[in-house]
């Protein structure tokens, strides 16, 4: 029982992970996107 439980826990532990990173990725692409517009903006007149 105990064996599943902290299996289970490794696997929840993982996913938050995942999705930490993906979370990370996501405003990462935002910020570079946020400053890609006005510089594309101001570099084609």
């Amino acid at each position: 029982m105990k064996a599943a439980l902290y299996g289970y826990v490794q696997r929840q532990k993982a996913g938050a992970e995942t999705v930490k990173s993906w979370l990370e990725k996501r405003v990462e692409n935002m910020i570079k996107e946020q400053i890609a517009l006005p510089v594309w903006l101001i570099t084609h007149p």
